[in-house]
């Protein structure tokens, strides 16, 4: 029992590690909802299937119950992650800079402690807001990307189309 448990915090701790990692994925893919739900949805029937295989051993109804919806909940937890980083990794790697309208862009200031009297906060990236076909966007990144740029202005974003045909913007 004391290895299950050392191996379930282990697996909790990596899919959160592997989320913060995966931040830019998420916020640089554009109408990233559809992948998310789909991949909600298939993590939960495969939770569940998996359950089932384990459930053939199970004695009672609370067992039963805890152990599906402890698979169903592991790989709904898992399997967002595995389609926004599949999306990206196993993409063409054709870049295309394709036309958008400038809107804006904005410094993130953070910290961790909060705002101390007195000072700012340092800059820690930019979000940039822009329209594509009349849909408006926003990417996060590093640096400012189009700092002397009007509003209005046409500029040109790398982007890439991804695995499962979700298009994101090619920035490091």
């Amino acid at each position: 029992m004391m290895i299950k448990s050392f191996v379930a915090v282990v697996g909790l701790f990596a899919v959160i590690y592997g989320y913060t990692q995966n931040v830019d994925y998420f916020t640089n893919t554009f109408n990233i909802k559809p992948l998310f739900f789909r991949a909600l949805t298939v993590g939960a029937v495969i939770g569940f299937l998996i359950s089932r295989f384990y459930n053939k051993k199970g004695v009672d109804g609370i067992e039963k119950f805890q152990v599906s919806a402890i698979c169903m909940l592991a790989c709904m937890g898992i399997f967002p992650l595995l389609a926004v980083w599949s999306n990206h990794f196993l993409s063409d790697k054709t870049v295309t800079n394709e036309p958008v309208i400038f809107k804006s862009e904005m410094p993130i200031r953070g910290s961790r402690i909060g705002i101390i009297k007195g000072k700012m906060p340092e800059i820690e990236g930019f979000y940039t807001y822009f329209t594509q076909e009349s849909v408006e966007n926003r990417i996060r990144s590093k640096q400012s990307l189009f700092h002397n740029f009007a509003v209005g202005t046409p500029v040109e974003l790398p982007m890439r189309t991804g695995f499962w045909g979700y298009k994101f913007v090619e920035i490091r």
